[in-house]
């Protein structure tokens, strides 16, 4: 675990702008937590945080210390819910061993963002002998100015045991703005869906289907009733996108432009992603900032990808002008 979370850190480092791991440790919590015996244990401890709540104890009382002491309010229910057992436990069940969590906490120089990885694994080894081994480790040491505080050696428990580790990083407003300047770069401001200069970096040619589509007569709604229900109605379409595409890491759904939709699905049959888009195919409807009630459909084009993503865009762009052509609200090949 030892290498493990040192190659964590180092690319923490390289998201978050600082400069190496050295600097980065400066601002980090490494906790060892052991669920069955419910015990706590900070492994490693950044100069420039603070334990506030946080000690060699009981894992309940010592997260309760936590959201009371060290997590603004507004997020103290979720970060209760990502550091409780029973949601823990249900998660390494459906194998999903690492997850993140971005919080604001409260430290000794003011509110901070704060970015909390979290690693699931089973052992029988306890939270004494892990720690113990990770101290152990003197390239770590050598390289940070934290500390390594002291932990008991416990006996091997021959009964496997659910542990988790929880890396914190204090993330300063600077590069907090960073973050927000890459979420930008990539996604529609207006929808939050994926732009298409995104594209490049998310697509390949390999075997997909390609979705294409617009809002049926969209002009009519802006000249109707105005640019914001023109707006309103992309995001309720984008709303909708994400309700019926977005259900699976293989699915991407971008705004192209306009009133103009893709959706390359991955893994994915035909007969399934036309169930899908029958779908997006049913009238939707939105209340306008108006208070008037707009209704709208889609025209929808798709294709199949084998290995030229281009030639199954055009093709897909093909069939959705073939259903414009037919009277729109429809799908076609």
């Amino acid at each position: 675990m030892n290498e493990f979370y040192k190659l964590i850190m180092w690319q923490m480092a390289q998201v978050l702008g600082y400069e190496g791991q050295k600097e980065l440790s400066d601002h980090a919590i490494l906790l060892l937590v052991d669920f069955n015996s419910d015990l706590v244990h900070p492994v490693f401890i950044g100069k420039n945080m603070m334990l506030n709540g946080i000690n060699s104890s009981a894992w309940s009382q010592t997260t309760k210390n936590i959201i009371t002491n060290a997590i603004a309010e507004n997020y103290r229910s979720e970060v209760a819910l990502f550091f409780s057992e029973n949601a823990s436990r249900r998660k390494y069940e459906k194998q999903r061993v690492y997850d993140s969590l971005n919080y604001v906490s409260i430290l000794e120089n003011g509110q901070k963002w704060t970015h909390c990885i979290q690693s699931l694994f089973m052992t029988t080894d306890s939270v004494g002998m892990i720690t113990e081994r990770f101290k152990s480790d003197e390239s770590f040491g050598e390289s940070t100015d934290g500390v390594f505080p002291e932990t008991p050696i416990q006996p091997q428990s021959s009964t496997p045991h659910l542990m988790a580790f929880y890396l914190v990083i204090e993330v300063d407003a600077i590069r907090k703005s960073l973050e927000s300047l890459r979420y930008l770069a990539s996604h529609d401001q207006l929808t939050g869906l994926y732009n298409r200069h995104m594209m490049g970096e998310l697509i390949k040619n390999e075997p997909s289907i390609v979705v294409i589509l617009d809002i049926d007569k969209f002009k009519s709604i802006n000249d109707r009733y105005g640019h914001d229900a023109g707006d309103e109605a992309l995001c309720t379409l984008a709303s909708r996108l994400e309700v019926i595409f977005w259900q699976r890491d293989a699915d991407f759904v971008f705004r192209l432009g306009g009133d103009e939709f893709l959706v390359v699905l991955k893994n994915t049959s035909e007969p399934e992603a036309v169930g899908r888009i029958k779908q997006l195919c049913e009238p939707m409807t939105f209340i306008s900032s108006s208070g008037k009630a707009i209704s709208f459909t889609v025209s929808v084009g798709y294709a199949i990808c084998e290995n030229d993503f281009k030639s199954a865009m055009k093709k897909a762009d093909e069939a959705l002008y073939r259903v414009k052509e037919n009277g729109r609200n429809g799908f076609g090949k």
